[in-house]
């Protein structure tokens, strides 16, 4: 379940935010994550819930909701430049039948923002 290791490394990521910038409380964090990344939303929300009050974690986290955007994957035609979403992992070009393709989107995973109050 590579859930868990995502959802650590995102909990680490908020204790980091939380000290770096004096916040009191955190919200929403909100990750997009690349369909190719096979995330299954369930597993992520429940690892990620259990490791936010796991321990010594700080109060400032433990209220925090996770906010799963799932991009869908990309693929663009080297040959004629057409993009188009594949049902599949065959990147065979719809327009030209080119094999010559490359995924633009859908790989990703990046922490798109982090919600919640700053000390005064």
């Amino acid at each position: 379940m590579h859930e868990f290791s995502i959802a650590w490394n995102i909990v680490e990521i908020i204790t980091k935010a939380v000290e770096d910038n004096r916040l009191i409380r955190v919200d929403t964090i909100t990750v997009e994550a690349g369909e190719l990344r096979q995330i299954v939303p369930e597993s992520l929300e429940m690892a990620f819930d259990a490791l936010k009050t796991e321990g010594d974690r700080s109060e400032e986290i433990k209220n925090c909701r996770l906010k799963l955007v799932i991009i869908p994957q990309v693929v663009s035609c080297n040959d004629c430049e057409c993009e188009f979403y594949p049902e599949d992992l065959c990147y065979l070009c719809p327009q030209c039948g080119s094999i010559n393709t490359t995924v633009t989107e859908g790989e990703g995973l990046i922490i798109k923002s982090i919600e919640g109050e700053t000390a005064e």
